[in-house]
């Protein structure tokens, strides 16, 4: 009977650290904070705010998990990428420089840009995209647009009006 006693003491003790370490671990796992970092991605986290480089060529969806939410400079380079939306910007709103190039990028929406109101930096180099869709660009100040080697045969100008008006504003190349 004592080593029933024993036994069923032991269970329920092993059982109750099996239950506390799997609680911890699954909060440690979706915890996303000021120095988390995704899966195929490597993260610094200088005083400014967190930069993020993604580059691994397995890298097929936005590296939405685990991205820091003070994340100011973001670069996905190199991957298979096809396909980013603003929801998914809007995970980090203190975004001020977006480097998508060498993507497989190969259409934008139109509200993509919506909640990222610092961005001022967006290099979108070496994708697959053949238009700009109309005001893509005119929810934001942007400084500096790259879109070189992509396929585009058609932009709205009105979205490049607005944003060209703003003082040192940059753009290289839509060939």
């Amino acid at each position: 009977m004592e080593k029933q006693m024993e036994f069923r003491c032991a269970f329920k003790m092993n059982l109750w650290l099996l239950l506390t370490f799997t609680a911890l671990a699954e909060c440690r796992y979706r915890r996303r904070d000021a120095h988390s970092c995704p899966d195929l991605c490597s993260c610094s986290f200088p005083p400014s705010g967190a930069e993020v480089v993604c580059s691994q060529s397995s890298l097929t969806r936005f590296p939405l998990n685990g991205l820091p939410p003070n994340t100011t400079q973001l670069s996905i380079q190199s991957t298979s990428l096809s396909n980013i939306t603003a929801a998914h910007l809007r995970a980090v709103p203190l975004l001020t420089n977006l480097q998508l190039y060498h993507n497989n990028l190969t259409r934008l929406p139109s509200n993509l840009l919506v909640g990222v109101h610092h961005l001022s930096t967006l290099d979108l180099t070496g994708n697959q995209l053949s238009d700009l869709p109309p005001n893509v660009f005119s929810h934001i100040s942007i400084r500096s647009l790259v879109l070189k080697n992509n396929l585009i045969e058609k932009a709205d100008a009105g979205g490049f009006l607005t944003t060209a008006a703003s003082p040192g504003w940059t753009c290289l190349g839509i060939a």
